[in-house]
């Protein structure tokens, strides 16, 4: 014979997790700042001329915060080519956000470099 098991207190639970997390998901609409962010980081990170040229490929993942300036300080670079990543370590240091929404917001991003 099974045990009985009252399910109204882990559906309690649930329910109310499912209400803090839609709640908490709507106050910023899907992406915006990322989305604002990425694009302009698309537009500022190319493929370096000189990494074209030695014919350098690889993957550059940037974990930064934006301050109140809107100044982004890299945390973390993980690489599989150096070269690569002091080139977008220096794009990034001359970058500005003025999106005031990504101001105290971190943010992962990962550059690929890839010759075709």
């Amino acid at each position: 014979m099974y045990p009985h098991i009252n399910l109204k207190p882990v559906l309690t639970v649930l329910f109310f997790i499912l209400i803090v997390t839609g709640s908490a998901a709507a106050l910023e609409p899907s992406g915006s700042c990322a989305a604002q962010m990425y694009s302009r980081l698309k537009e500022t990170v190319t493929y370096p001329p000189s990494a074209v040229r030695d014919q350098l490929e690889g993957e550059v993942v940037v974990i930064f915060q934006v301050s109140d300036e809107g100044k982004l300080k890299v945390y973390n670079v993980y690489t599989t080519n150096p070269e690569l990543s002091a080139y977008v370590r220096n794009r990034l240091s001359s970058l500005y956000c003025e999106l005031p929404e990504a101001h105290n917001r971190y943010f992962k991003v990962k550059f690929n470099f890839r010759l075709i």
